[in-house]
């Protein structure tokens, strides 16, 4: 895919790494010295090596989602604007887009609270990435609404996951309702 992509000019994973999109060959929030506390219980080997095999499969299909929605996007912007992948990544657009996609996904910046972090909180990045999904969403949304201000690229991107959450979260909760026959 990659030769065909540089050949096409169309978007490859290296661009995608290169604009700061998050592909993981493990899971990067992995349970701090995991090992070292499974073996201490009976059967914990067992235990760990499940665990090993979940992140890598939860792992894989972050990164088979986030390259999709990256690739997705970036010929969007190729289309609708007619430039090619390397002005995008050139212009900042590409980051935007990765940042963006990276936190809709649930990963957020690297060691969130440090090692404390990482012991008290499950998934320290994943439950800043939903604080600033939300946050920024919110900001932008509110830029929207005021005279004279632009919400950024990834404000958009937050936005418009959110509403459809938003959408989806309202369809379900009526379905439920109709097929239970309430109002």
């Amino acid at each position: 895919k990659t030769a065909i992509g540089k050949l096409n000019g169309t978007v490859t994973p290296q661009d995608a790494v290169e604009s700061g999109l998050a592909l993981y060959q493990r899971a990067p929030d992995m349970f701090i010295n995991r090992t070292q506390w499974f073996s201490r219980i009976p059967g914990g080997k067992y235990a760990d090596k499940l665990l090993q095999v979940f992140d890598k499969s939860f792992t894989d299909y972050g990164n088979m989602l986030r390259y999709e929605l990256f690739e997705k996007d970036m010929l969007w912007h190729i289309v609708t604007e007619g430039k090619t992948v390397r002005e995008l990544i050139d212009s900042g657009v590409a980051s935007e887009i990765a940042t963006a996609l990276n936190t809709i996904t649930g990963v957020g910046k690297r060691e969130f609270l440090g090692s404390t972090g990482q012991f008290l909180i499950f998934a320290p990045r994943y439950f800043y990435a939903r604080f600033k999904m939300t946050f920024d969403g919110m900001r932008g949304l509110i830029k929207t609404a005021i005279p004279g201000q632009k919400p950024t690229l990834e404000q958009k991107y937050y936005v418009q996951t959110f509403a459809s959450l938003l959408g989806l979260g309202t369809t379900t909760i009526f379905m439920i309702n109709g097929a239970l026959g309430e109002e």
